[in-house]
């Protein structure tokens, strides 16, 4: 995707007018990622490959996706993803990602940087973008310090006890979390092709989205209920060791 013909064409296709193209960028590039995150790869890819094998403008082929399913699922303002907005402290419909960016800026990092090759996200969403974001929304010169976090928590030695360690197939998070039990701190892998993030509580993607989710979204095979059943079981025995 190019800004170079018609920047606020572009932009407020998306719903995003006046929103600079680093946040604009970040947003394009989220419609895409946080879908597969969440499990709804299909849903996201089927509509692309219908667009494009209908000559479809890709273009505006996404900013359908985004306007008709992906804002609504996710109840997402695009505004949300301006810094401007960000820099609200007054709870509102701007400022649900505020507290995960506070994070992002002091403690975990986790920048989703635009790779060298074969990348969902455009170069200029890159570490300078993530400085300058953090400077500009919190606090000038405000950079996480992840070897500070990392020894805080523990980092792969966690600090911590009584964990269940839950992990899904389509989440990218997977990677950072715990993949191996130990006696005190069991690690289990939800897998099916439609498992997404937090599905051990949410379940699979389903349209309208419940507040409380059941396996009967997720693609078969999965072992959805297989990993509840076994945090239930590891949680009442912590609470009988504290009787």
């Amino acid at each position: 995707m190019s800004l170079k013909a018609d920047s606020n064409k572009t932009k407020a296709m998306f719903g995003a007018t006046g929103m600079i193209d680093g946040d604009f960028m970040y947003l394009v590039a989220d419609a895409a990622a946080t879908s597969v995150q969440y499990g709804y790869q299909d849903t996201v890819c089927d509509a692309m490959n219908r667009s494009k094998n209908a000559g479809v403008n890709l273009t505006a082929a996404l900013a359908d996706y985004c306007n008709s399913f992906w804002y609504r699922t996710f109840g997402i303002n695009p505004l949300s993803y301006s810094q401007e907005k960000l820099k609200l402290v007054v709870p509102g419909e701007y400022t649900g990602s505020r507290q995960w960016w506070f994070q992002k800026c002091t403690e975990v990092a986790f920048f989703q940087v635009a790779p060298p090759r074969n990348s969902i996200r455009s170069p200029i969403v890159d570490l300078d973008y993530h400085r300058d974001l953090c400077s500009n929304v919190f606090a000038p010169g405000l950079w996480p310090d992840v070897e500070a976090t990392n020894l805080y928590y523990g980092g792969k030695e966690i600090s911590g006890s009584n964990i269940f360690f839950t992990r899904a197939s389509q989440d990218p998070w997977q990677h950072v979390a715990r993949s191996e039990s130990t006696s005190a701190e069991p690690a289990m892998l939800i897998t099916c092709a439609n498992c997404g993030h937090g599905v051990d509580m949410r379940g699979c993607p389903e349209f309208p989205p419940r507040a409380r989710g059941d396996d009967s979204s997720c693609d078969r095979p999965n072992n959805v209920d297989e990993t509840r059943e076994e945090i239930q079981k590891n949680i009442a025995a912590w609470l009988e060791t504290r009787r």
